[in-house]
């Protein structure tokens, strides 16, 4: 492993922001797959460790004191299930090989506080890196083999247009219940079939429900909450996560800091409901529950609240108020802004 390492100066923290407007020198840093540029000022209060596969910065004071210090590293991976079980990163965006391999551009980040809180250097230096590794040395990025696409540049919704087309010939041909089962589909868009422009009245959406830099389809009825379909897509392979019903309702939620969860609202009776709330797994593509908030007036019609928070296992049972309090926790229901398919 390369380790980088340039001795502090006094007073370079505090000349940091005036030092970048003027114009200072840089040193390159490189892997077996890139190079990134690091501002002097940067490199002398961190220290830059790098291998075949990342290159990772660290705090000096607290990396050589307590082994801490981590800001943040810059790693690439052939496969989102590698990375997407890591519990704090973000997509940087893709390098395409000239032999068509691709390999995504993560970036670590540490999901705890690694820099001592009682020494202001340690704070003001772990800040400084923190600000500049998100900003001019993720940006200066060169792939010594191929092409580099910055995540914002990367079209993350390509790959679901043959499900799109299917989608609108399926409707155009008024596909039956069974025929739209089979091609991935809710049985709900036969209800569209009569209207004036059915095709515009069904919409489609893309969001990063699991926050891994990839969309997924969300397919509903324009000016309707409901997601319809939800498709996920997993190293270039589009998947479907589910469909919904009549019986069988999911919306997002969130609040002021976005998107919070998959909600499903399912009825088996008049006195049988069960709103379950999930994430969207990057690693397997699928559902994962929550909670499940149960009301079952068949089992107990005198307390017929609970809670589960491991699917199978047995629910708590709890009083209405806490009941419903809890579900408050995942926010109100988001609006979905669906883009009519015709």
């Amino acid at each position: 492993m390369k380790k980088y390492r340039i001795p502090e100066t006094a007073a370079l923290a505090a000349a940091f922001t005036c030092a970048l407007a003027l114009g200072t020198a840089a040193q390159d840093v490189e892997n077996a797959h890139l190079t990134v540029t690091v501002p002097d000022e940067i490199a002398a209060i961190c220290d830059i460790e790098a291998n075949d596969d990342e290159i990772a910065f660290y705090e000096s004071i607290s990396h050589e004191a307590f082994g801490g210090g981590f800001v943040g590293s810059i790693r690439l991976y052939e496969s989102v299930r590698d990375y997407g079980y890591m519990p704090s990163y973000q997509r940087g965006g893709q390098i395409t090989l000239t032999d068509g391999t691709k390999l995504d551009v993560v970036l670590a980040r540490p999901s705890d506080v690694q820099y001592d809180l009682q020494d202001e250097d340690s704070t003001n230096h772990y800040h400084l890196i923190s600000d500049a590794f998100l900003s001019d040395i993720t940006e200066s990025i060169v792939p010594k083999d191929g092409v580099y696409t910055p995540q914002d540049e990367v079209d993350t919704t390509a790959v679901y247009v043959e499900t799109l087309d299917r989608l609108r010939q399926a409707v155009e041909e008024k596909a039956d219940m069974t025929a739209l089962k089979e091609d991935g589909f809710s049985y709900l868009y036969m209800y569209m079939y009569e209207e004036e422009a059915p095709l515009s009245a069904i919409g489609c959406a893309y969001m990063d429900i699991n926050r891994d830099g990839y969309d997924e389809l969300l397919l509903g009825r324009v000016g309707d909450n409901a997601v319809y379909d939800l498709y996920t897509q997993l190293d270039g392979e589009v998947i479907h996560v589910f469909s919904g019903g009549e019986r069988d309702i999911y919306v997002l939620t969130g609040g002021d800091h976005g998107f919070s969860a998959i909600k499903e609202t399912g009825s088996g009776a008049a006195d049988l409901t069960h709103i379950t709330f999930y994430d969207l797994d990057p690693v397997e593509a699928s559902l994962i529950q929550q909670t499940d908030f149960i009301y079952d007036g068949q089992k107990d019609p005198e307390n017929p609240w609970s809670i589960a928070y491991i699917p199978e296992e047995d629910s708590e049972t709890v009083s209405e108020e806490e009941w419903n309090e809890r579900i408050g926790y995942f926010g109100e229901e988001m609006e979905i802004a669906y883009a009519p398919l015709g």
